[in-house]
């Protein structure tokens, strides 16, 4: 009797599986139902609304739903385009009439960022029963040059519910350099409730430059570690940690996105050699003027403010010793600066310098090429400036006071020299020109001595 009724139940059961199964397949079979369910989920998860061309489920050789010519469309953002998504499905669920996902497998997708397409090669994604543990394995190529993405994805059962994450890693390769980033990420379609630690490692960043499409071949190895969260809306980067050849940067920023994205940035650095971290960069070395020729007119920067267009923020940096190109050296080196569009104001920067301190202010706007620059300098010695600028001249003492507030624009540096237009007030004391030419010169002028007596030319005050 036990037997009988074992047996009878049993093939109860079977029978409504049976029945279950027909009636999923039937849903499955239906493409209108097919692309209802799949507009459905891409709202859900993505946030955008799905328009497909062709939408089929497939029994054999296993479970299947293939999407053609898919475009996931947003009112705000770039498409998402693809030729075909195949999404695999587990067996045993159908029969009791549940869709659950296996695997997906992506082809000849697109996607616009920065004005840029984007090609996703390939992308295989597998997952665990109740979308546990999903693996992802992609290619995406940027104007041919690509990138490997692997990620795990700890799980996705809550994906699409508001202010769902979870725990997950991402691995960038592009050969020389390697980006991973772990941590919590949101799985809500959102880009909020983040909080991941990052590290990329390099040889040279010649490969992520070639995949962006800058012209710029970095030299140096580079290395950078940081903590990106999200803060209330804002990101917040923290222990910002960069390493490019002999440059080493710390610092944390935070960044408010929006119409017009808002970033605050500090940093802070031991030594900054300014040819040294430009040749590392990936600038070719520059030679120094001919004579008679006292500047360069080589095309500055300008780029780096226009590129400010659209956005807004603040910078405070601190330089334990700055060299510039010129060789000068600027020691316990402090700035202040704001941005708006292409105009970058240092509003404020003091140093010790030249044996003395400075300060003042510059103004630098990207769209007319044009500087403004305010010096106050104390006790500058010209001894310095003539020595860490590597001339031949000997010089020593000559203090100098020095008050400027001019004003210039041009392409380089030499177009800024003979532009310039304001006041410059220098007073100089003591100093001694250490030059027998010049001392046999002034001799005769003066009737001081004799040429063989007269070894230098000192200065008492000079303005």
């Amino acid at each position: 009797m036990n037997l009988r009724k074992a047996g009878f139940w049993g093939a109860g059961t079977l029978v409504f599986l049976v029945i279950a199964g027909a009636v999923a397949l039937k849903i499955l079979v239906d493409p209108a139902r097919l692309k209802e369910l799949a507009s459905d989920k891409a709202r859900q998860l993505l946030h955008r609304d799905l328009k497909v061309a062709q939408i089929q489920f497939e029994l054999l050789p296993l479970p299947s739903v293939r999407i053609r010519d898919l475009e996931l469309l947003h009112e705000s953002e770039p498409p998402i385009k693809a030729r075909a998504i195949i999404v695999g499905l587990r067996l045993l669920p159908l029969l009791i009439g549940q869709a659950r996902y296996k695997s997906f497998e992506l082809s000849e997708a697109t996607l616009e960022w920065d004005g840029t397409p984007w090609r996703i090669e390939e992308a295989i994604v597998d997952a665990e029963e109740d979308m546990r543990d999903v693996k992802i394995v992609g290619r995406i190529s940027r104007d041919g040059r690509a990138v490997a993405v692997t990620a795990t994805v700890a799980d996705l059962t809550q994906a699409g519910k508001q202010g769902a994450t979870s725990a997950a890693k991402v691995e960038l390769d592009w050969g020389a350099t390697k980006l991973t980033a772990q941590g919590k990420v949101p799985v809500d379609g959102s880009r909020r409730n983040f909080d991941l630690a990052v590290e990329a490692k390099s040889a040279a960043l010649e490969d992520v430059s070639a995949f962006f499409g800058w012209t710029r071949k970095p030299r140096a190895p580079f290395s950078a570690t940081f903590a990106a969260r999200d803060a209330e809306g804002r990101v917040s980067i923290e222990k910002i940690d960069m390493q490019l050849g002999q440059l080493r940067v710390r610092g944390d920023a935070q960044h408010t996105p929006g119409p017009r994205p808002f970033t605050a940035l500090r940093l802070a650095t031991d030594r900054l050699d300014w040819a040294k971290a430009s040749y590392d960069v990936g600038n070719p070395n520059v030679a120094p003027p001919v004579a008679p020729q006292m500047f360069r007119d080589t095309p500055l920067a300008w780029w780096m403010v226009s590129g400010l267009a659209g956005r807004k923020g603040t910078v405070d940096a601190t330089f334990g010793t700055l060299v510039l190109r010129n060789g000068v050296q600027m020691k316990n080196l402090r700035m202040k600066a704001v941005y708006d569009g292409d105009r970058f104001d240092i509003t404020r920067w003091d140093s010790e310098m030249l044996g003395g301190t400075a300060s003042g202010r510059i103004v630098l706007d990207g769209g007319r090429k044009a500087v403004a620059f305010d010096l106050t300098g104390d006790k500058l010695l010209l001894e310095r400036w003539f020595r860490e600028r590597g001339t031949a001249v000997k010089f020593s003492g000559g203090p100098m006071k020095v008050s400027a507030k001019v004003r210039t624009s041009g392409e380089s540096m030499r177009q800024l020299v003979a532009a310039i237009d304001g006041p410059i007030e220098i007073r100089m004391g003591p100093g001694t020109l250490l030059n027998p030419r010049a001392g046999a010169a002034e001799a005769k002028l003066t009737g001081a001595g004799s040429d063989e007596q007269v070894r230098d030319v000192k200065f008492e005050c000079v303005g």
